[in-house]
């Protein structure tokens, strides 16, 4: 099974092998990681616009590899809902067989204001703030927003492969199938 992944990001590229390998355990999987562009702003401001960014990402990579089975797209974001900002990212997954598409989220992180001010100011990505206020470099390449406010109970792979697990249920789990 070939999978086409939108990222070159080795966090991305973890979950995707992980995640394909727990629900197709009797498949050879080959995940292929391109470079590809999400098509919106380099830190998402809404949930359509994240879920978008991974539908394009989802769609590019499995143009560039035309073998593939799967294509796949994560794109994280930030959403603003009752007073909060929160980072999400979102995993979108197409195929050439039923159900073509699925999509699905990791959860919702609040994030403090004082973290959203200068995202929002200087139009830079969370990463960016990270690395000036936690002296983290590529927070985005090792445990993520999600680990750092976590201590590390939930990383950003772990976050990933959960996602994983509810965009992948309806290409393994039979008795779901019918439904999509």
């Amino acid at each position: 099974m070939i999978v086409a992944l939108g990222s070159k990001n080795p966090i991305k590229y973890k979950a995707t092998v992980l995640s394909f390998q727990q629900f197709f355990p009797n498949e050879e999987i080959i995940v292929k990681a391109v470079a590809v562009k999400s098509g919106v702003s380099d830190m998402p401001t809404s949930m359509e616009e994240t879920i978008q960014g991974a539908t394009n990402r989802a769609y590019r990579a499995k143009q560039q590899i035309k073998e593939a089975d799967f294509g796949v797209g994560i794109e994280g974001g930030l959403f603003y809902v009752n007073s909060f900002w929160y980072l999400q990212a979102w995993i979108v997954i197409v195929s050439n067989k039923r159900p073509y598409k699925t999509a699905a989220a990791t959860f919702a992180l609040p994030v403090p204001q004082q973290i959203i001010d200068p995202i929002m100011k200087e139009h830079v990505e969370l990463e960016v703030v990270v690395k000036k206020m936690f002296f983290i470099e590529d927070i985005g390449e090792k445990i993520g927003f999600f680990g750092l406010a976590t201590k590390e109970a939930v990383t950003r792979l772990d976050a990933f492969c959960h996602a994983f697990s509810a965009a992948l249920y309806p290409f393994y789990n039979e008795n779901f199938q019918r439904f999509f």
